[in-house]
């Protein structure tokens, strides 16, 4: 691989022990409340635990997809800051999925923003909807729901979001001979300057 996608390993080191951390943090402590929490029902705890595990999947899943939709990275429409020589080893790139992006963004955004009114009656509907997990609608179920689903979403959401932009910036970047062993070496010839 050419110097371009390279990381320093101290700093990859360091970055996967911070996020081997923070997920085990922010996938663990929220499991251990919901298991406690279940724990302490008079009766269904075991489903109730399973229930709830599935509600945060799904809410995970819908905001992964939005963080994936508000994360990925606009790609390099002009030849500028590349060398001559890289231009002819690198491919064109296909906007199609951005301008898809870019279109439900703004339309998601615009939706939210006109009902913006309804959105926390509608979320209480669904809290309370969700409650039944956990036996009777009672308030404090409700708020376990909605912190559930919340908490889920949000962390769905900066996951898929981080995620596009880091690691989806970091494979446009390369170009197709990064990928091919054979071809690393000579691209790493193209890349060393000559004096």
């Amino acid at each position: 691989m050419s110097q371009r996608g390279r990381v320093p390993p101290d700093v990859q080191k360091y970055i996967n022990r911070w996020l081997a951390f923070a997920q085990a943090v922010l996938i663990g402590f929220p499991l251990v409340a919901i298991a406690i929490y279940c724990a302490e029902l008079r009766s269904g705890g075991l489903m109730a635990f399973g229930a709830s595990a599935m509600v945060s999947a799904a809410s995970f899943l819908a905001g992964a997809l939005l963080g994936f939709l508000f994360g990925i990275p606009r790609a390099l429409t002009s030849d500028a800051g590349m060398r001559s020589g890289e231009l002819d080893s690198r491919l064109t790139a296909n906007t199609n999925l951005e301008q898809v992006s870019d279109w439900l963004t703004k339309i998601i955004v615009g939706a939210t923003l006109v009902q913006l009114g309804n959105l926390t009656r509608r979320f209480g509907e669904l809290a309370t909807s969700v409650s039944s997990i956990f036996g009777s609608p009672s308030e404090q179920n409700k708020i376990m729901a909605g912190a559930i689903i919340l908490y889920a979403a949000a962390y769905g959401f900066f996951a898929a979001y981080v995620g596009a932009r880091s690691i989806i910036s970091f494979l446009f970047y390369l170009s197709p001979s990064d990928w091919l062993p054979e071809r690393q070496h000579t691209q790493a010839e193209q890349d060393t300057p000559t004096d």
